[in-house]
Parts: structure tokens; C-alpha cells; sequence
């Protein structure tokens, strides 16, 4: 791996994790358009781009991240159930999806799915009639979360359009998807450790790839840099989209972002 492609790959990490057009999708992208081809360094340097955007969210969210360990518990109550199906779905179907749904025609049409949930996010945000958030919304977000998992699908824009659809404020809705983010992502980070350090033989295989210990350095460190930089300013961008009711340019770009996916595809790039 080269310094610039960890540069790369951590702003497109740092600003696709909190817009609502899907993180894993457009990373799947890009490697194929700058033919970036990561062999056994590609689980750790996934595990240090989550990181980043982990750090980005544990900083913009900080306060409410602490009062959530205040009495009377609500909210992290809600945040922990929110938390089930996206961790089931993680835990059964990650290595699946990884071996089947990586290509131009899956991604594309993910990017349709989630282009089409904008949408219909950015109608329901409109109407006045608005209920309380609760854990009903909470609730539907995190089943909307576990559907994240397909490449495509983004995470914040599934969360939000299912809360916004069940009737519940933007600006809630789209606080709680992000703190949605950090028991998933430091999950994902668990997963990803453990299976580092049971595979001692893909560790060892992962830091060769790397080619040397100061380019191994380097490359984390700016991949997690660019990713905690970029995603702190994309969650504000999120947040003033959000209030705006802003969501059909997120769905235009999608609509041709999956274009250039299903042409990839058929070309043979990204298969």
C-alpha cells in the first residue's frame, strides 16, 4: 500500500461514513477506479479507516455520549436495542456479503435502494405532524441499521429515513444515528481484532504488505487521520442537510454513482 492511496481511501472513509450514500459502497469504488488492490493488509487498514470515523463521532458527540451514563439510563437503553439487529446481522451474514455482494451490479443497486429511501425521507420531513422521538423510532432505526450491512446501503441515510418515515423529528433522529454508530463501529473494531489475532498468520502476512514497518506507520496514520478529519466535518454537513430537509441531491448523486457502478460492472472493473 502507497501513503497517498491511505490518504485517499480515509477521505472517502471519513466522508461517505456519515452521508447518507454509503461509506463501504464508494470504498469498493474507488478501489476499483484508481486500481487500488489491497491483498492481507486490507482487513487491518479497514479496521484502522473504522477507527477514524469512530474518533470523529466520540468528538462531535462527546457530551451526549456522557450523559448518556446519567440517570435515568433512556436513551442508552434505547441505543443498546437499537444495537441488536445490526449486530446480528454483522455477526451472520458480514463474510457473505463479502464473498458475493462486492461487485458494480450489487453495489449499484444498493445505491438505487438508499437513493429511493431519500427521497421518500426528504416527503415525511416536510409534513408538520411530528412525534416525540422514542424507542419506537429507536427501534425501527436500528432495524434499518442492520440492512447497512449490504455494500450500498448507507448506514446514516437508512437510519435516518426510516426514523424520519416513522414520524419522528429530523434533527433527533439524525443525533441518535450517529450515536448508533459507536456501539456498531466499536463492535465491528472487536470483531476485526479478533480475527487478526486468531489468524496470527494473516497479522504477520498483513504488516508484510505493507512492505516496510515506517511505511506501515505512515499509512495508518494518515488513514486514520484523513477518516477522524473528514468525518467530523461530513457529520456537520449531515446535520445541516438534515435540517434543511435537504436530501434529493444525496439521491441524484446516488442515482449516478450507481450508474458509473453498473458501467464499472460491465466493463469488467468492478466484478
Amino acid at each position: 500500500m502507497q501513503i497517498w492511496q491511505s490518504i485517499v481511501l480515509g477521505i472517502v472513509q471519513g466522508l461517505t461514513e456519515f452521508l447518507p450514500v454509503s461509506s463501504s459502497g464508494h470504498l469498493e469504488l474507488t478501489k476499483a477506479m484508481l486500481s487500488i488492490r489491497l491483498g492481507s493488509e486490507e482487513l487491518l487498514f479497514d479496521l484502522i479507516l473504522h477507527a477514524g470515523t469512530l474518533l470523529a463521532v466520540l468528538i462531535v458527540y462527546r457530551k451526549q455520549l456522557y450523559n448518556l451514563l446519567q440517570k435515568p439510563y433512556k436513551t442508552l437503553l434505547w441505543l443498546l436495542t437499537a444495537t441488536i439487529p445490526a449486530g446480528f446481522a454483522g455477526l451472520f451474514f458480514d463474510d457473505f456479503l463479502e464473498e458475493n455482494c462486492l461487485n458494480g451490479l450489487s453495489v449499484g443497486i444498493c445505491f438505487l435502494i438508499t437513493a429511493a429511501l431519500l427521497l421518500l425521507c426528504e416527503q415525511a420531513a416536510k409534513r408538520k405532524r411530528k412525534k416525540p422521538f422514542g424507542f419506537f423510532h429507536a427501534t425501527a432505526m436500528g432495524v434499518g441499521q442492520a440492512f447497512a450491512v449490504l455494500p450500498g446501503i448507507s448506514r446514516s441515510g437508512s437510519t435516518i429515513a426510516i426514523g424520519v418515515l416513522a414520524g419522528a423529528e429530523s434533527e433527533p433522529v439524525a443525533d441518535f444515528s450517529f450515536l448508533m454508530s459507536v456501539p456498531v463501529t466499536g463492535g465491528s473494531l472487536v470483531v476485526k481484532i479478533g480475527k487478526l489475532l486468531l489468524r496470527k498468520e494473516s497479522l504477520l502476512a498483513a504488516a508484510e504488505a505493507f512492505q516496510t514497518p515506517q511505511n506501515m506507520a505512515l499509512c495508518l496514520f494518515f488513514g486514520v487521520a484523513s477518516a477522524a478529519i473528514v468525518g467530523i466535518l461530513s457529520i456537520y454537513l449531515v446535520l445541516s442537510a438534515v435540517k434543511k430537509a435537504n436530501y434529493k441531491w444525496f439521491s441524484l448523486y446516488l442515482a449516478l454513482v450507481a450508474a458509473l457502478s453498473f458501467t464499472l460492472y460491465g466493463k469488467g472493473i468492478f466484478v
